[in-house]
């Protein structure tokens, strides 16, 4: 999925489909175009699409363009965020890292982060959680009612449509898979205060982003869908 770098040129192109034309749009304005290595191409004018960075507003309409409500917000630190809901019902965030400046800024990392119900989930629950349930992302509980399945999307030194699509689609599945199999039982015995010793609480500074009131995902037999195949087939053969 990673391209290697040279000569630069704007790539332009158009799509069948009306979900994909959304899509193509917001690429055109994002996209580079690097030559593949000789080995690699099949003519003088072979291109591969390449991105290495994008605007919240660019972010969301990808989103959009799969069928994903999305609310663009000002978080963490004054830089834009999303607030996504996908067509199952689930709703995540993604926050904006390494941008170059607020507002419109491009940026090349992503933090998604989808909160959950944590009240009675138990240390142990999240850690076979992480044997059985996840292929990437990360489970962590921030407090005694509030737990998150998160990854990052990192595009410095280019990546293509169709990896952001597989690398969004597994962090979607994950949270899936995540959420729905959290089954509540007794509340952990471990506290989240700030101990007298000065050392910080199990989850403090684990992410880089958080929310004082998040939307929070039902879990178990009542947790949405987060339509994780839905986004990874709208921006797959770009």
């Amino acid at each position: 999925m990673w391209e290697g770098s040279s000569a630069m040129a704007f790539y332009s192109y158009t799509l069948m489909t009306a979900v994909k034309s959304v899509a193509a749009a917001v690429l055109a304005g994002a996209v580079f175009a690097l030559s593949a290595p000789a080995s690699a191409q099949n003519g003088p004018g072979d291109r591969t699409i390449v991105l290495d960075s994008l605007t919240v507003p660019e972010f969301a309409e990808l989103f959009q363009s799969a069928g994903f409500a999305t609310a663009v917000q000002v978080g963490p630190n004054n830089f834009p965020m999303i607030e996504v809901t996908a067509p199952g019902g689930g709703t995540f965030y993604v926050f904006a890292r390494k941008c170059a400046e607020a507002g419109e800024a491009r940026c090349d990392t992503f933090e998604l982060v989808a909160y959950f119900m944590a009240t009675g989930v138990t240390f142990s629950a999240v850690n076979d959680l992480h044997t059985r349930s996840v292929v990437r992302s990360t489970i962590m509980l921030l407090d005694q009612t509030r737990g998150v399945v998160s990854t990052k999307l990192l595009m410095s030194g280019g990546v293509s449509p169709n990896n952001i699509g597989h690398h969004v689609g597994v962090f979607l599945s994950d949270s899936d898979k995540v959420i729905s199999a959290i089954a509540p039982g007794v509340k952990a015995t471990v506290s989240f205060e700030k101990p007298a010793s000065g050392l910080a609480r199990p989850a403090q500074g684990a992410l880089h982003a958080d929310l004082d009131d998040p939307v929070l995902n039902a879990v178990g037999l009542n947790a949405p869908g987060f339509s994780g195949r839905v986004f990874e087939a709208a921006m797959a053969d770009r």
